[in-house]
């Protein structure tokens, strides 16, 4: 048997039910400008910013799934989210960029909802806040720089099910050295959060470590972390070497927590068997 591996979602792509939290995405008639917010009048309200954007285009206020949530009765509409950034001179980026954002005097990503999008669990690894699109809207709206801790986004929903408020943490994975095993999209989905959270990360197996290595309990890595299943090569090593195997459950609730988890916390932190397959 397999594990399901978490579901994740694509930056551009709507989420199909890993419970992150979004609102619908029907099209309306019309949005009106107050809903969205205005242009900012001042070109230099958001100078030294730096944005990321993350979600999904969503302009029907009425059709939300979470209507108890005031910030899916807002329009998301990134062209506009963009836009707005850039009137104010704040610095738009389309991927994330360490560099640029250590350089600025703030650094927000921009969500309708908590997500499990790369730049949202980037931004979890690097202590990045993750705040409402609202805030720009009412920056904009007032011409001046709100709060942004009145505005942050939790964490992402917890074990329980239920929302974990957002802190700053960095560095959940220091000290520890990971491999990561799975199709080449799940390896560079994961590389650069890993390393984020201060992981050194491995792609292959390293050629050195060998069956007999193994057996002398050397161990290379920490953590072996799977997309669904682990090659038998590989899992007869780990076995031997009694290294954990986890899913990707694991590394986005470490994430989402801010500090490392016991692998055997939950079921869905580990697959139900080690069986053979490719990656």
């Amino acid at each position: 048997a397999t594990a399901a591996a978490a579901v994740v979602e694509s930056d551009e792509e709507m989420d199909t039910g890993d419970g992150s939290l979004m609102c619908s995405q029907a099209e309306p008639s019309v949005v009106q400008d107050s809903d969205i917010g205005p242009l900012a009048a001042n070109s230099s309200l958001f100078r030294g910013m730096v944005f990321l954007i993350t979600g999904n285009d969503n302009k029907d206020i009425s059709a939300s799934r979470l209507s108890s949530s005031p910030a899916c009765k807002v329009p998301f509409i990134k062209k506009h989210l963009e836009q707005q950034i850039k009137s104010g001179g704040g610095i738009f980026l389309t991927k994330f960029d360490a560099e640029a954002m250590r350089s600025a005097s703030l650094s927000l990503l921009i969500a309708d909802e908590c997500r499990r999008t790369s730049k949202y669990l980037m931004c979890l690894a690097a202590g990045t806040p993750c705040v409402s699109h609202t805030w720009l809207r009412d920056s904009c709206a007032q011409n001046r720089v709100f709060d942004y801790n009145s505005y942050c986004l939790p964490a992402g929903q917890g074990l329980s099910g239920s929302c974990v408020e957002w802190t700053r943490r960095t560095n959940v994975f220091i000290g520890l050295t990971i491999l990561i095993s799975g199709d080449a999209g799940f390896k560079e989905f994961w590389q650069p959060i890993l390393s984020t959270g201060s992981a050194t990360v491995l792609t292959k197996m390293p050629s050195q470590v060998s069956d007999a290595s193994a057996t002398a309990a050397i161990r290379p890595f920490d953590y072996v972390l799977i997309k669904d299943t682990l090659p038998e090569s590989i899992a007869r090593r780990v076995n031997m070497l009694n290294i954990p195997v986890v899913m990707s459950e694991w590394a986005i609730q470490c994430l989402i927590y801010g500090q490392l988890l016991n692998h055997h916390q939950h079921v869905n932190f580990v697959p139900k068997a080690r069986t053979s397959g490719s990656g």
